[in-house]
């Protein structure tokens, strides 16, 4: 880690990062291996929730991730917001531009080696009029409750009431199909339908499973990008797949 602010700092790797207008704006570059160029432009669609603040109402708000001891509870917890990404990436002796939005997702803050449940974090984009970000947790396999969670509709910041998930999972525990049905503080419901394209293992933290995707969404006939995100507790993995071992 450097020493100083870390609104602008530099790596040995090549990254460097400068928040240029505190919380709305910030540039990224990376100059890596083998002609390998990142230039990323970040600029917030929304001012940053707590995650005390995105929870559903009654629901299982995600901060319980930091329930460490001798912490008060609503001293922990993450920020969301979501933002516009523009730049490019030079990679394979090939340039790629883009310019789409991407959720900012900082700073999970102290949290237990356990307890971290069995759930979702997914993004579902649609040009730059309607922009998704939903928390669920899952209790029952392929059954989840939404937790946290907000719309950006038309500009309008728009919190959620409740919202059910239902995914198909293979064998690996990879995403086939998630269909969110979410009502939002207005009382309007919304239905999403998404399909990964592309899943990877994720690795953030040492006793979680991670699986991270890009999503081919639906809402309302319309076509749009973005991600799932499913994590499960290791231990927690290790006894079902003990118990799912006792049927044979």
């Amino acid at each position: 880690m450097p020493a100083g602010n870390l609104d602008a700092y530099e790596l040995a790797n090549g990254l460097t990062v400068t928040m240029t207008d505190p919380m709305k704006e910030w540039d990224i570059q990376y100059r890596g291996p083998n002609d390998t160029v990142i230039d990323l432009h970040l600029t917030a669609l929304m001012d940053p929730l707590m995650s005390h603040d995105t929870a559903v109402p009654g629901g299982h708000d995600f901060s319980h991730f930091h329930a460490v001891k001798d912490l008060a509870k609503d001293s922990v917890g993450h920020i969301d917001q979501t933002l516009q990404s523009t730049g490019s990436v030079h990679v394979g002796g090939q340039t790629f531009d883009f310019d789409f939005p991407s959720n900012r997702d900082h700073s999970w803050s102290p949290r237990p080696e356990y307890g971290h449940g069995r759930g979702n974090f997914d993004e579902a984009y649609f040009g730059s009029d309607m922009l998704f970000h939903m928390q669920t947790i899952e209790k029952t396999p392929g059954s989840q409750s939404l937790t946290n969670g907000y719309l950006i509709d038309h500009g309008e910041l728009v919190l959620f009431n409740a919202g059910e998930a239902r995914v198909k999972s293979a064998d690996d525990y990879r995403i086939s199909e998630i269909e969110y049905e979410i009502e939002d503080d207005r009382g309007r419901t919304h239905v999403l339908t998404g399909r990964p394209l592309v899943t990877s293992v994720f690795p953030t933290w040492p006793n979680q499973y991670n699986l991270a995707g890009v999503v081919n969404w639906t809402y309302e006939s319309e076509k749009g990008l973005g991600e799932y995100k499913w994590h499960w507790e290791v231990s927690d993995m290790i006894a079902s797949d003990a118990i799912s071992r006792e049927k044979y």
